[in-house]
């Protein structure tokens, strides 16, 4: 692999990771409007649980209900909670693996630039002996 193609290798590796980045900030925020959701269905409930004195059946069924309703969608948000921090968690292993590969290609890169440098150096040299060797003689 040349050093260009490792250099488009790593760059590719680099947007990747932004846009990792970008969507798991983007969950972050998901995750927090779900909780505020869960947290609000939870006061409702707690609101609604409050009884009165009079008991009217009809008014019972109604509350009753509501809170079932409230029950479920804050289940269903839990659900959904619970899904999205599976998503973040694949997403943050996705980017130290990617993290890890970069640090390899980089390693790789950095050897092969070196050995392209022992080259030039012996390239060089070589060819100041060249001309060295063809003053004496000349």
């Amino acid at each position: 692999m040349n050093l260009n193609q490792l250099n488009a290798l790593i760059k590719n590796n680099d947007w990747q990771i932004t846009e990792m980045d970008n969507e798991l900030n983007q969950l972050k925020d998901k995750k927090e409007r779900l909780k505020q959701q869960i947290t609000l269905i939870s006061q409702k409930i707690e609101q609604s649980d409050l009884r009165s004195i009079v008991i009217n059946p009809e008014q019972e069924l109604t509350r009753l209900s509501y809170i079932s309703h409230q029950y479920q969608q804050q289940e269903n948000l839990s659900l959904n909670l619970k899904s999205l921090e599976q998503q973040m968690l694949q997403i943050r292993q996705k980017i130290t693996e990617i993290k890890t590969k970069n640090k390899m290609l980089n390693r790789l890169l950095e050897r092969q630039q070196q050995q392209e440098k022992q080259q030039q150096q012996l390239a060089m040299e070589k060819d100041i002996e060249d001309l060295i060797l063809m003053r004496d003689y000349s």
